[in-house]
């Protein structure tokens, strides 16, 4: 017959507390979790930079765009497909050129388009990266004073 166990002892056998590779096992589990955060800040870090440089870029060809529209006059424009210009942003270098296609997408309009090159650190090397916007421009008529 068995013996019924005492208070006592009942009371020592839930304090004895962790062993020692219940303790190892949660330190390893602990670590992967850990890591694995680490891995997905240290991605999200890079994309968010990345994204940055393509909203500085947007930025950049908007502006272009936007005094190309209110500046240059229509005869002017094939003119401005030999231009280059590098603007610098927070340490970075953004060449910004130009295509002007006359002609199109009507006999009085031209298609006006930005591309914006700059070099991105990816993984200890430089990537390029390009972001390219267009506007038509067409050649004003002047007004007649009618409304015919």
């Amino acid at each position: 017959m068995k013996r019924p166990i005492g208070r006592r002892t009942r009371l020592r056998r839930f304090a004895a507390g962790f062993t020692l590779v219940e303790v190892m096992v949660a330190s390893f589990m602990l670590l992967l979790v850990f890591f694995g955060m680490a891995q997905f800040h240290a991605r999200g870090h890079k994309q968010m930079l990345g994204e940055d440089h393509w909203r500085k870029a947007s930025g950049v060809a908007r502006s272009r765009l936007e005094r190309v529209r209110r500046y240059q006059r229509y005869d002017d424009l094939a003119n401005l497909a030999a231009t280059d210009t590098t603007y610098v942003l927070d340490g970075r270098d953004f060449v910004v050129s130009h295509a002007v296609a006359t002609g199109s997408p009507e006999l009085q309009a031209s298609t006006i388009t930005v591309t914006i090159t700059w070099n991105e650190t990816l993984d200890g090397g430089d990537v390029p990266r390009s972001l390219s916007c267009s506007t038509i421009i067409a050649r004003s008529l002047p007004w007649t004073g009618t409304t015919n």
